[in-house]
């Protein structure tokens, strides 16, 4: 079974909204990776020299980005978007998991103000 994604990750992802990342949910390791744009068109152009030459702390990224070039859509799933995530869907979501139905009542009570 693969791990589940944190919701604070999910939400960060749709906070920063960075154009200048690839972003993707990685189904193996539960975890939401970001590769740079430019990372990522070295990788799909195969300019292995421009690759090899990054600095150590990079080295991580571009081994996502090689995952990701390689992924068939299996591994990596797009995380949502600000149009996908709708607040008070989720809100109704949670709510209708409650077991304690008096609590659910006062969250229903309160959530139509």
């Amino acid at each position: 079974m693969n791990p589940p994604a944190k919701l604070s990750d999910l939400i960060e992802v749709l906070l920063l909204d960075d154009p200048e990342h690839v972003t993707r949910f990685d189904r193996h390791t539960g975890r939401i990776v970001s590769v740079e744009r430019s990372i990522m068109s070295d990788v799909e152009e195969g300019a292995e020299d421009s690759l090899t030459n990054v600095p150590d702390w990079q080295k991580e990224e571009v081994e996502v980005a090689r995952a990701l070039w390689e992924d068939a859509g299996e591994r990596f799933l797009d995380p949502p978007d600000k149009f996908d995530f709708n607040e008070y869907r989720q809100m109704e979501r949670f709510i209708g998991t409650l077991s304690d139905e008096g609590i659910a009542d006062q969250l229903w009570l309160y959530s139509d103000n």
